[in-house]
C-alpha cells in the first residue's frame, strides 16, 4: 500500500513543478495570452501569509515542510509521514508442523505443562523462521473449549500460496487444498497422525489427553489425518497419549 501511496505523491510533485515555478520562495505563473483580463503577468510575485495558508489549508503539523516549500520538499514530508504505516503480510497461512510431539505436546520430550498454552507456543517456534511476527495457534479442542473457536473470526487461510478456506470450510471438512505442508512450503509426506482433539464440525472430542495434559498410554485422544479428505483431517481416529503426533497450526 506505501508503495502506491509514494508513486503517487511523485507523480502529482512531477505534474506541480511542470506547472509552477518556485523561485526563493516566490511562485511565477505564465499568462497563456501575457496580458488578458485575470491572466497573471509572468513576472507576478504571489507571496502567501504562511499563518493564513497553513489555517486554509489545514496542513498537518507532522509535516515538518514550510507551506511556501517546493512541492518536493512537501512530498518528502508526507513520505516520512508514511514510514510508519502498516505493511500488508499477505494472506493468513496454515501449516502442518513437521515436528512431532506426545499427548502434553512436550518440546523435544522435556516435561511441561501441557495444555493449549504449550500446543500454542509449539506452533509458534515453528512458524518463528518463516512468519516472524505472526501469531498462530494450534488447531486443538479442550472438554471446554473448540478449535473452531479458537480461530473464530480469523481466516481465510492459505496453504503457501494455495487457498485452504474459511470457518465454513473448517466445520464441514471441505478444505479447498491439503493441510500437509510445514511452514516452508515443505509437503509431509504421508497420511501422518495430527493431535485435533476435534471433530468434523470443530468441536471438542471424546479424547482429549486428560486436556493435553497427559502422555499415558491407557489415555487416548482424537487425532486427524495429514492431507486427509472430507473431516478426516481432523477427525480419524484415537490414538494413545503416549504416541507421538503433528500438529495443526493457524494464523490468528
Amino acid at each position: 500500500m506505501r508503495r502506491w501511496l509514494i508513486a503517487a505523491l511523485l507523480v502529482l510533485a512531477t505534474g506541480c513543478s511542470a506547472i509552477l515555478g518556485f523561485e526563493d520562495g516566490e511562485l511565477a505563473v505564465d499568462g497563456e495570452d501575457g496580458g488578458d483580463a485575470g491572466a497573471l503577468r509572468a513576472d507576478a510575485e504571489v507571496r502567501v501569509d504562511a499563518s493564513e495558508a497553513s489555517r486554509d489549508a489545514g496542513v498537518d503539523s507532522r509535516f515538518d515542510a514550510p507551506v511556501d516549500a517546493p512541492a518536493d520538499a512537501l512530498v518528502d514530508a508526507l513520505v516520512d509521514a508514511l514510514v510508519d504505516a502498516p505493511v500488508d503480510a499477505g494472506p493468513k497461512q496454515a501449516f502442518e508442523t513437521s515436528g512431532i510431539f506426545n499427548g502434553r505436546l512436550d518440546k523435544s520430550g522435556v516435561p511441561g505443562a501441557g495444555g493449549l498454552a504449550a500446543a500454542d507456543q509449539r506452533c509458534m517456534e515453528a512458524a518463528q523462521a518463516t512468519f516472524p511476527g505472526r501469531t498462530f495457534v494450534a488447531w486443538l479442542s479442550t472438554a471446554a473449549i473448540s478449535a473452531i473457536s479458537r480461530v473464530a473470526g480469523g481466516g481465510p487461510w492459505y496453504v503457501g500460496a494455495s487457498y485452504l478456506g474459511g470457518e465454513l470450510q473448517l466445520k464441514t471438512g471441505t478444505l479447498k487444498t491439503p493441510l500437509n505442508r510445514d511452514p516452508q512450503g515443505v509437503q509431509i509426506a504421508g497420511a501422518v497422525g495430527v493431535w485435533t482433539g476435534t471433530e468434523e464440525v470443530g468441536t471438542p472430542a471424546l479424547g482429549l489427553c486428560s486436556d493435553w495434559s497427559t502422555i499415558a498410554s491407557n489415555v487416548g485422544a482424537e487425532i486427524g489425518t495429514s492431507g486427509g479428505a472430507d473431516g478426516t483431517w481432523t477427525y480419524a481416529a484415537d490414538r494413545p497419549c503416549s504416541y507421538l503426533f503433528h500438529l495443526y497450526c493457524f494464523e490468528k
